[in-house]
């Protein structure tokens, strides 16, 4: 019996071993989990709402319980919203070696946001 001070059985083993040692109905095994929390559905959309209105991942919120060795997938969705802006961030060396450079990030910024609006 677990506890006795004369046990020789480990409580700590391998699944297999404890079942053979007559242990079966005293596993703790815990599988991972996912549970969805929060999922609104994507929008279409991105015009005439504020950005707190705009979904464009699903599911928002999830709570996971992991076990170790494990690898449980969850489905995530993305959709980019028509009419929504599209932030375009530059990280560059602003040297003067660099000047040619900036001119041509410019100009392609600028063909990007036309084609865009097509």
């Amino acid at each position: 019996e677990f506890g006795s001070t004369k046990s020789i059985t480990s409580r700590c083993d391998f699944l297999q071993n404890l079942i053979a040692n007559g242990c079966a109905g005293a596993i703790e095994n815990p599988s991972s989990s996912i549970n969805v929390v929060k999922n609104v559905p994507l929008s279409s959309k991105g015009s005439g709402q504020t950005h707190l209105d705009v979904t464009q991942i699903t599911p928002q919120k999830v709570a996971l319980n992991l076990r170790p060795g494990e690898s449980p997938t969850a489905l995530i969705q993305v959709r980019q919203v028509e009419d929504y802006p599209v932030d375009l961030y530059y990280l560059m060396d602003l040297s003067l070696s660099m000047n040619d450079d900036l001119d041509n990030i410019r100009n392609l910024g600028t063909k990007l946001a036309e084609e865009m609006r097509k």
